[in-house]
């Protein structure tokens, strides 16, 4: 069964250059994109989802939030890791 999961991209820095940063939520990880999306849209669960992020990044703007499926989120991984 696929798994899905919540994937964060930020806005980056002015001194970052051209590269966003992403954060992925492994946890909690959902059946179904309609799952995945209820999570990330319920009014009871953004302020958990901003303090964490908040924790990770400081105040920074969010620039999507997509919900994907968890080969994707493994595919990206892997083309961004250093050959």
């Amino acid at each position: 069964m696929m798994k899905w999961m919540i994937f964060v991209i930020m806005t980056a820095m002015p001194n970052q250059g051209d590269y966003d940063d992403i954060y992925i939520f492994s946890n909690p990880t959902f059946n179904t994109f309609e799952e995945c999306r209820a999570h990330v849209l319920s009014p009871q669960n953004i302020p958990s989802l901003s303090r964490h992020l908040i924790l990770q990044y400081g105040v920074r703007t969010i620039q999507d939030i997509k919900c994907v499926p968890e080969s994707q989120v493994r595919t990206f991984i892997l083309k961004e890791q250093p050959a």
